[in-house]
C-alpha cells in the first residue's frame, strides 16, 4: 500500500529484522512500522469501524486518502501531483496523520509542524593533498576553515547567525506557552528514553525545551567530512571538507529566503584560499491548524469523548509536505490526528507500532462522534501514503462532510485503552 522508498535506507540489525513484521505482545516491529505503514491501517480500520457503527455502506461524507511516498526525500512530486489532480482532491478539510501524540496516556493533538531547508557546504583549497611536514601551516586547510564556519552558526546564546534568520519568525502567543506548560514533559526521561540518552539539554536561552522542539527554529549539522578517514594516521592537509547543514522552520519563515541568507552567511566567512560551494536543497515551509475550526474542534471532541479526559495542544518538530498540499489544494484548513508514540524508533532500528494505540482511535466509540459534530462538506485526510476516494452514501445529507485523510504519522494514541478494541478489530499483521 506504500511505497517501500517511504522508509529510509537499511538500518543497522536490532533485535528483530527490518522485514517482517516482527509481533511481540501486541507490538510490530519493522523499518517503517510506524513512519507510516501502521497509520494507513489505522486509517482503514477507522473507517471499517465507522461503517460497522453506523450501518453503511459508504462513508457519511466523502472521503479521499492520498498516500505520499516520498516524504523523506523533501516530496519533490507532490506539487506537480496535486495540480494534475486538484479537482479530485478538492475538499474543505484536511486530516494529516503524520504526527503523533504527546506521550502514551496523554491523548493531545498536534496543532502545527515546522518546515524545513537544507544546504551542502564544500570548502576547497588546493588540488592534492599536501605533507603537513612541508606545507602545515603555510596553506589554507579547508576543515579547518569549515569547523570555523560551522561554530559560527549559533552565538553564546544559541541564536542561529544566518543573515535574517529571524525577521519573519512567528513568536508564539502566551496562550499557546501556557498551554505547552500544562503537557506532563519529564525531562529526565525523555533524555534517558526518546532522546537515546541524551546527556543533556542545549538550546536558545529563555525557551523550555518544547518550546525548543516545537515553536522555535534550529540549524543542525547532519554531517561534517573532510581528509583521511581511515586507520592509523596520515599528515596531511586536506584538498577539501564538507557540512550537511538543515534548518527547522517556524511559521512564517520561508525556505528559499533562509537558503539564500545560507549563501550569504557562507560568504562571509569563507577565508582567502578557500573556494566555497553551497547546493541547497528544497525545501518545505512550516504549517500551523485553527484549533477553533469546526474540523479540528470535531477531532478533539471525538477523542475526548474516546479517552474520557482533557485532550491536550502539542505540535510536532518534523516537518512534511502538508503546507504544500494546502496551499495546492485552496488553503483547505488542517487538522491533525496521529497516532504514534515518541517511543516507536522511527527511523531506527527496531521501529514498532503498537495495535492496540491505534484501535483506540480507529474504534467506532472514537470515530462516530465526528461525523455529527463536524460542520465542513468536504474533508481531505493526508498523510505519507496512496490515493483512492470513497463517495458518500445515497443517504448522506448536505450537511455530511467530505474527508481527505493523509496516512504518515509519528505519534500513536495510549496503550491502556485500547487492548480489547485491538482485539476485536484483528489489525491485519502486516
Amino acid at each position: 500500500m506504500m511505497p517501500e522508498r517511504q522508509v529510509p535506507p537499511a538500518l543497522p540489525d536490532g533485535h528483530h529484522p527490518q522485514c517482517g513484521p516482527t509481533v511481540t505482545g501486541g507490538t510490530r516491529f519493522r523499518r517503517g512500522a510506524s513512519d507510516a505503514k501502521g497509520h494507513i491501517a489505522f486509517r482503514l480500520l477507522g473507517m471499517q469501524a465507522h461503517l460497522a457503527a453506523s450501518g453503511r455502506t459508504a462513508p457519511a461524507g466523502t472521503v479521499k486518502l492520498l498516500v505520499e511516498g516520498e516524504e523523506e526525500s523533501g516530496s519533490p512530486h507532490i506539487t506537480g501531483l496535486l495540480a494534475v489532480h486538484a479537482a479530485e482532491l478538492a475538499c474543505d478539510l484536511i486530516v494529516v496523520s503524520d504526527t503523533g501524540m504527546f506521550a502514551d496516556g496523554v491523548p493531545s493533538i498536534c496543532t502545527g509542524m515546522r518546515g524545513l531547508a537544507g544546504a551542502e557546504v564544500t570548502f576547497r583549497a588546493q588540488g592534492v593533498d599536501l605533507h603537513s611536514g612541508q606545507f602545515g601551516g603555510a596553506v589554507p586547510n579547508p576543515v579547518t576553515a569549515l569547523a570555523r564556519l560551522v561554530a559560527a552558526l549559533h552565538d553564546d546564546d544559541g541564536r542561529i547567525q544566518v543573515p535574517g534568520f529571524y525577521d519573519d519568525v512567528r513568536e508564539p502567543s502566551v496562550v499557546e506557552r501556557e498551554a505547552f506548560a500544562k503537557l506532563p514533559f519529564d525531562e529526565a526521561g525523555w533524555l534517558a528514553g526518546p532522546a537515546g540518552g541524551a546527556r543533556g539539554t542545549t538550546g536558545e536561552r529563555g525557551w523550555s525545551t518544547l518550546e525548543r522542539l516545537w515553536v522555535r527554529p534550529t540549524a543542525e549539522v547532519n554531517g561534517f567530512a573532510g581528509g583521511y578517514q581511515g586507520p592509523g594516521g596520515k599528515t596531511i592537509v586536506p584538498t577539501e571538507a564538507f557540512a550537511k547543514l538543515s534548518f527547522r522552520l517556524v511559521p512564517d519563515q520561508v525556505p528559499d529566503k533562509t537558503v539564500a541568507g545560507i549563501r550569504q552567511f557562507v560568504t562571509e566567512h569563507t577565508p582567502p584560499g578557500i573556494e566555497a560551494t553551497v547546493e541547497g536543497e528544497g525545501g518545505v515551509p512550516a504549517c500551523l491548524s485553527d484549533v477553533d475550526h469546526p474540523g479540528v474542534v470535531a477531532v478533539r471532541d471525538a477523542m475526548t469523548a474516546t479517552f474520557g479526559q482533557e485532550v491536550l495542544f502539542s505540535r510536532e518538530g518534523g516537518a512534511g509536505p502538508e503546507a504544500i498540499i494546502q496551499a495546492e489544494l485552496a488553503g483547505a484548513p488542517l487538522a491533525f490526528l496521529g497516532v504514534g508514540l515518541p517511543d516507536d524508533r522511527i527511523h531506527a532500528p527496531n521501529e514498532n507500532h503498537t495495535s492496540q494505540c491505534a484501535s483506540s482511535l480507529s474504534s467506532s466509540s472514537s470515530l462516530s462522534p465526528i461525523w455529527p459534530n463536524s460542520h465542513v462538506s468536504n474533508v481531505i485526510s493526508s498523510s505519507d501514503c496512496a490515493s483512492a476516494s470513497a463517495p458518500a452514501s445515497p443517504s448522506t445529507s448536505a450537511s455530511d462532510a467530505t474527508v481527505s485523510i493523509s496516512a504518515a504519522t509519528d505519534g500513536r494514541s495510549p496503550r491502556s485503552r485500547t487492548r480489547a478494541a485491538a482485539r476485536a478489530a484483528r489489525a491485519p499483521s502486516g
